[in-house]
This record gives structure tokens, C-alpha cells and sequence, in this order.
């Protein structure tokens, strides 16, 4: 990609704030942090201000990583992939191609995803489905199986609304069937 293909894509880009990364030749915002070991594609985009792409990653054709987003070492983001402001993919995580990963998602370490992985947005906090059989509430990461029987209880310790617990009840079941249909419901040892 040209630079003036970047800026179709990026209005605001210039060869004085964007450069092509040695390894792969993908654009990187100059406010980002991309190690020199990475493979960033010649399409890829990394908008940078202060997004982190760690030591061996890889970062796919046509993927986008969002404004403070953290790829962590070894990660894989797959082609078209995106990954939002402010997500954080963890150490040897593997991101399909065409996935879309959303502001402030967190998929721990040593994931592998087939499908993109599922946020709720709830009123006080988002749901993630962090890995296979966890999710992670807030700042909460608890087997599917705890949340199921303890969501009540964990959410009445964190402050909710009657309604909000109602809320949240509804969308750890959600989360719970939508594991077992992708078949990641059982947590992965």
C-alpha cells in the first residue's frame, strides 16, 4: 500500500506521521509501539497512538489496530481482522481472519478463536467471553459455571440495581448458550 492508499483509509496520514514497518511493510502510525520482530502485512494499518504490538506478532492483510489496543507477544491477527481502541489480545492469541474485536475487549493468553469472540455491552460493565469456558465481567474473569450460579451474589457485592441484576442474569445465560453452540463452553486445559 501506498502512502497515498493510507490516506483513502486515513485522511490524516502523512509521511511525516505514519511509516512503513521494517518486517512486512504495513503502516504504523509513528505514536505506536511495534517491535521490531513483528510482522505487520504491506495492508495492515496501525493506528497508533499508543497501540503496542509485541515481540513476534503477527498482524495480518487488511487488519486494523485501534488507537492504545495491545497485542501481546506472539499473538496472530488474522486478515481483515479488526481490533478496537483500547482491546488487549493476550501472549500466543490467535484472532481469525475477518474477526472484529471491540473497544476495551481483553482476550486472554493463548487463545485460539475460530468465531470473533462475544461482547455485551451491559449498562455498568461489558461481557466478554474471554477464553474458552470463562468470561469476563468488568474486571471479574470467572469460569462460565461460577458466573452461572453465582451472578446474584457477585453482582449484588458489586453495586447493581435490582434491574441491573436482572440484566446481567440474563446475559450470563446468553453467554453460556452462545459457548455451547460454538462448542467452547467447557473450559480448556
Amino acid at each position: 500500500m501506498t502512502i497515498d492508499e493510507l490516506k483513502k483509509i486515513v485522511p490524516s496520514a502523512t509521511a511525516e506521521t505514519w511509516h512503513q514497518h521494517a518486517n512486512g511493510g504495513g503502516w504504523v502510525q509513528n505514536s505506536a509501539i511495534v517491535h521490531e520482530t513483528a510482522f505487520v502485512a504491506e495492508n495492515a494499518i496501525v493506528f497508533g497512538n499508543r497501540a503496542s504490538i509485541g515481540n513476534r506478532a503477527s498482524i495480518g492483510n487488511r487488519a486494523s489496530i485501534g488507537n492504545r489496543a495491545s497485542i501481546g507477544e506472539s499473538a496472530s491477527i488474522g486478515e481483515s481482522a479488526s481490533i478496537g481502541n483500547r482491546a488487549s489480545i493476550g501472549y500466543g492469541a490467535s484472532i481469525g481472519n475477518r474477526a472484529s474485536i471491540g473497544y476495551g475487549a481483553s482476550i486472554g493468553e493463548s487463545v485460539k478463536w475460530e468465531v470473533a469472540p462475544l461482547h455485551i455491552t451491559g449498562s455498568k460493565h461489558l461481557l466478554n467471553v474471554y477464553a474458552p469456558g470463562i468470561v469476563k465481567i468488568g474486571c471479574h474473569v470467572l469460569g462460565i459455571k461460577v458466573w452461572l450460579r453465582d451472578i446474584g451474589k457477585l453482582a449484588k457485592a458489586a453495586r447493581y440495581t435490582p434491574k441491573q441484576i436482572v440484566e446481567y442474569k440474563a446475559m450470563v445465560k446468553y453467554a453460556a448458550t452462545w459457548m455451547k453452540i460454538h462448542g467452547i463452553y467447557e473450559v480448556k486445559k
